[in-house]
Formats: C-alpha cells, sequence, structure tokens
C-alpha cells in the first residue's frame, strides 16, 4: 500500500513488539503558505515496520475534515475525526508493505502512478530520509547554521528531484527538508519532532471508539 502523507486526500504481519516505533512531527515552512492556514499546521505520522502507519492531521473547519489515516496491514482505515465517520479498506495484495513517501506523483492518473511506483524517488520515504539519502550517495557539507540550529547538509538529484536534507549536526536527525524539481519547489518542511526510538504502542494503529465506519465497495 503505497501512502502519500503530505495530505489526508491524497492516499505496515502479526506484530513485532521487538520493534520500536516512530513518531514524526512536521509541518510545511513554503514561502507561499501561509503560516496560519491549515497546510502550514503540523501533521504527525507513526510508524512501526511494514505493517502499521497511523497520520494525523490538524482539524480543517473550513472543510469540516480532520483526517486520520491508520494502516495495520492489510487493514486500512480513513477517518475523519469531526463528524466521526469513516472508511474500511483492505490491501489486495500481494504484498503488504506500508511506504510513507515524501514525493507524490504529479497527477493522479493511472499511468503516473505506476510510474512514479517504479521510479527510485519513490523510496524516499519518512523515517528512512537519511538511510536513502546515504544509499544514494547524497553529498555531505557543513556544519552551518540553520535558524540557529547547528546542521549537516546533505544533496541529491535523483528522477529530476533536488532533495537538500539539512539534519542536526552529529545525529544525522532531520531538521529541515527542502524539494524542488526544476525550477519549482515542491516542499519545504520543518521537523519539529524525530524520535525512532520509541516503545510500541498498539493502541494507535486501531480506530479511536465511536467511530461509524463504513466499508469499501469492491
Amino acid at each position: 500500500m503505497l501512502v502519500c502523507l503530505l495530505s489526508v486526500s491524497k492516499l505496515t504481519f502479526g506484530a513485532d513488539t521487538n520493534q520500536t516505533m516512530t513518531k514524526i512531527v512536521y509541518r510545511d515552512i513554503s514561502t507561499n503558505v501561509l503560516s496560519n492556514s491549515f497546510a502550514a499546521q503540523p501533521r504527525t505520522l507513526y510508524r512501526m515496520g511494514e505493517k502499521y502507519n497511523r497520520s494525523e492531521e490538524a482539524p480543517d473547519p473550513v472543510l469540516g475534515i480532520h483526517g486520520l489515516i491508520i494502516i495495520n496491514e492489510p487493514d486500512a482505515w480513513m477517518i475523519n475525526l469531526m463528524d466521526k465517520t469513516g472508511t474500511h479498506m483492505v490491501d489486495g495484495g500481494p504484498t503488504y508493505v506500508v511506504h510513507d513517501c515524501i514525493v507524490s506523483p504529479s497527477s493522479k492518473s493511472q499511468a503516473e502512478f505506476q510510474a512514479f511506483k517504479a521510479s527510485s524517488i519513490s523510496g524516499f520515504e519518512f523515517g528512512k530520509e537519511m538511510e536513502f539519502l546515504k544509499k544514494h550517495k547524497a553529498k555531505k557539507s557543513g556544519p552551518l547554521s540553520i535558524g540557529g540550529v547547528s546542521c549537516d547538509r546533505y544533496e541529491l538529484t535523483l528522477d529530476g528531484y533536488s532533495i537538500e536534507m539539512f539534519a542536526k549536526n552529529g545525529t544525522e536527525i532531520p531538521y529541515q527538508l527542502k524539494i524542488s524539481k526544476g525550477q519549482s519547489q515542491i516542499s519545504y518542511l520543518q521537523y519539529d519532532t524525530y524520535r525512532t526510538d520509541l516503545q510500541p504502542d498498539l493502541s494507535l494503529f486501531k480506530p479511536p471508539a465511536g467511530i461509524e465506519i463504513s466499508e469499501t465497495r469492491h
């Protein structure tokens, strides 16, 4: 199941409790995003292994949506916490792996989606940023100060995208991320929280109580 978590409108086998859980809180700080807008509000991501994923958005009072996506492969739920409704889906396989892609397809066509899945950039995921950059031999420089924080800079050009990651000096903990394609900036993200050592909490990967769940028609 491919999950693009930059928006809730876009859409990991038995629990291994020896695994640690990752929690990431990030915000879009692009210059064209107003600081008080919904687009600039923090989003929270939990992931554990290849089976479990939870993505929480801030409430959007304009659209009447408070988005929550929960994946516990092969099951997934798309929930609106504001009206307490949700939809249950079942992954048809043949593989049952969650991918938290940072870059999403430029269009919603099936051909574009399949091409994106086959590309290297689709492997650039939340929770695996530094692993991806090192695998593709990103150029490292620094340290330099970003917003008063000492950071190492990692730069990579791949599949037409330019990635610039600022990680806290000596820690490989992401702090800011810029992604561009050609002359256009795709995203500029600020990481407020980045923890990869949390104890598993399987309650996070179940729908909350009181949600009216409907089934997706096949």
